[in-house]
């Protein structure tokens, strides 16, 4: 429940009066704090006690359950007590106190408000803009996580259902991108960044760097693999940029490499049992 701030409570009842306000307790518990009078007198004695939630100021309907207390000490019309309604979420929906003394309900009810602090909790803060602060009260996202080798971690408890992290970004057209994880260093300044996006009509998972921001390397969703420009026309790509060689130039290779002087080196060390090797062959029954 949220902790809670609330404006006096007044009633009468057989000549008796109360006034009360709630301070912010424990994450789902409140302190009422009361004076008990009779003919303007503080009343001083042990009295049985009720306290309910409402979600209208009459009327209305119970939220969560009645507290009973069949004793609270009173001394000098000054009474204090622990009120415990629970883990309640009621929203945005205003709440109202009701208090009943030795079975008299008080009245009116009293309006309970959220305190300005009550969601700046054990670390995390709540701006004006709802964005949510762990460790940190300036929140620069809609969540903002700060502090000492800060880490997010998801973990399933259940046996065989995965732990999922799931990004869903609006629909784009062709050549926009869908969602992004980004590492940035130190300054602020992106370094890094992994991108669902579109491209020709086709979605690729696209690894970015803040020199190369058009993507260095790219998974195709049939699973082709392509580093440097696209388009990714072979499982593995390489491509110099601003050079591109398409299907009808090419013949179903399953590794292509494109430069103004393309080259590819095997390398063996000294200690093999042979030097560098290409093998070329077929696979035959036999």
């Amino acid at each position: 429940m949220r902790g809670m701030m609330a404006a006096v409570v007044c009633g009468t009842a057989l000549g008796w009066a109360v006034f009360g306000a709630v301070a912010q307790g424990a994450p789902t518990s409140i302190t009422y704090q009361g004076r008990l009078e009779q003919n303007g007198a503080g009343v001083t004695g042990s009295l049985p006690m009720a306290f309910r939630l409402y979600d209208a100021a009459a009327g209305g309907s119970q939220v969560g359950s009645t507290i009973s207390l069949g004793s609270v000490d009173v001394a000098g019309g000054v009474f204090t007590q622990a009120l415990d309604f629970g883990a309640i979420d009621a929203g945005n929906t205003a709440l109202w106190l009701e208090v009943t003394v030795d079975g008299f309900v008080m009245s009116p009810r009293q309006a309970i408000t959220a305190s300005p602090y009550s969601l700046q909790t054990r670390g995390i803060y709540v701006d004006n803009s709802g964005r949510v602060g762990i460790g940190t009260d300036s929140p620069e996202a809609a969540l903002d996580v700060a502090g000492p080798g800060a880490v997010a971690r998801v973990v399933s408890t259940q046996d065989f259902s995965p732990a999922v992290v799931r990004l869903r970004g609006s629909v784009p057209g062709i050549g926009g991108f869908y969602s992004r994880i980004e590492f940035e260093n130190g300054f602020g300044s992106e370094i890094f960044g992994i991108q669902h996006d579109n491209a020709f009509g086709i979605d690729y998972l696209t690894l970015r760097t803040a020199a190369v921001p058009g993507g260095l390397v790219r998974v195709r969703e049939d699973g082709a693999i392509g580093i440097g420009d696209l388009p990714t026309m072979a499982p593995v790509h390489v491509t110099d940029r601003d050079i591109g060689v398409y299907n009808d130039g090419m013949l179903n290779e399953t590794l292509a490499l494109e430069d103004n002087d393309a080259v590819l080196g095997i390398y063996s060390s000294n200690t093999g049992s042979w030097g560098s090797a290409i093998v070329l062959g077929e696979v035959v029954g036999t």
